[in-house]
């Protein structure tokens, strides 16, 4: 912001009657505050909702009029129907695919029998993580999963960056910055 950049959010929040939250792009300190007031106070959806992302995506096409770096932070769990979209605002926009993940989700850990609960459906599970053969399926899962987003990104032809849950944001974000300059660089 001190470069004169405006900042501006598109959130997704079910309990808008649209889905989203809109604060358009601004400037100054106070505006900035507003921004993160809104994030911080969000209200997180207990209730079985689904998450659209190809809407999100859609609508920030049509909102964003200006070229701009766009972050699409998400999970990208659920279906892989975002692509296009994702693409279409890559191609307009300098964007940036966030995707924020648990290790725990990716090497499950040994710890018994375990309840999840889906935050979308609410279905819940009852899974035995000792299973070696539930291990071996979930393991195979979570690198076809893993081979799906890798391929998705390309395709739609943005940056992907990865935050761990139990990662240092600096580091990854520098990891981030290597990448992309090695990019530069090479074109």
């Amino acid at each position: 912001m001190k470069r004169g950049n405006r900042i501006g959010a598109l959130v997704l929040n079910p309990a808008e009657p649209e889905g989203f939250k809109y604060i358009p792009a601004r400037m100054h300190r106070r505006h900035l505050l507003h921004l993160l007031h809104v994030l911080e106070t969000s209200p997180v959806s207990y209730q079985p909702h689904q998450t659209r992302l190809t809407d999100w995506l859609r609508k920030a096409n049509d909102l964003f009029k200006r070229r701009s770096s766009v972050f699409v932070v998400s999970d990208f769990m659920g279906a892989f129907n975002w692509t296009n979209e994702l693409s279409a605002l890559g191609q307009r926009h300098e964007t940036v695919a966030v995707r924020l993940f648990d290790p725990a989700e990716v090497s499950l850990p040994i710890a018994g029998l375990v309840l999840l609960q889906d935050s979308e459906t609410s279905e819940q599970l009852l899974l035995d993580t000792a299973n070696q053969r539930f291990r071996t399926l979930y393991a195979q899962t979570v690198e076809k999963r893993e081979q799906q987003l890798a391929d998705s990104f390309a395709q739609a032809g943005v940056d992907a960056l990865e935050l761990s849950t139990d990662e240092d944001l600096a580091s990854a974000l520098i990891r981030f910055s290597e990448l992309r300059k090695r990019r530069a660089w090479r074109a």
